[in-house]
């Protein structure tokens, strides 16, 4: 008899991805787990040509299941099968800012790009934190902003930096009139 394996793995897309397993043969008794000790009974007795899961994720992870399929007068059918759901990249771009010598610093912010089935930031373990080395009173030019820190279960981080402008302050000097007698 023969034992045919369905995996969907791929991708995060924020749905369910399974691993199953058929008989062409009615009768089979199907066990799965994580290690060759089995464990758990997918099927006592399998209808033929009927799909039966043996693993299902929907976060980013790899797991791998172990199973048997046994009829009585057959040779037992061992097989192993890897359900890997990748993290899908996100890409957090910083946002360039522009300042006046002296004047307070600005608040760094940035964008996130890549989210998928409707997620938001929401869904972040750690959200990332734009920083830049300027410091006021720093010296008139540009400096580099750029993000960093975020966690995610189903998402990794791509960071694209910007940059921070400072300008010269125009500075006005007034005199007084002198007027001199003598």
């Amino acid at each position: 008899f023969e034992i045919t394996v369905t995996n969907e793995s791929g991708a995060y897309d924020g749905n369910e991805k399974v691993i199953k397993v058929k008989s062409n043969l009615a009768g089979v008794t199907i066990v799965y787990g994580t290690t060759t000790s089995y464990g758990t009974t997918a099927v006592s007795s399998a209808t033929a040509n009927t799909d039966y899961a043996i693993a299902k994720a929907t976060n980013a992870s790899t797991t791998t299941i172990y199973y048997k399929a046994s009829k009585a007068g057959y040779q037992d059918v061992t097989g192993s099968a890897t359900l890997k759901i990748d993290k899908v990249e996100l890409t957090v771009t910083a946002e360039n800012k522009s300042v006046t010598y002296g004047d307070n610093l600005p608040s760094y912010t940035y964008t996130i790009t890549g989210f998928v089935n409707s997620e938001t930031e929401s869904v972040l373990t750690t959200k990332p934190t734009a920083t830049c080395s300027y410091a006021k009173f720093s010296n008139v030019g540009t400096y580099d902003i750029t993000v960093s820190g975020g966690v995610a279960t189903n998402y990794t981080f791509k960071y694209v930096k910007a940059s921070l402008t400072v300008n010269k302050r125009t500075v006005t000097a007034t005199w007084p009139n002198v007027v001199s007698f003598g």
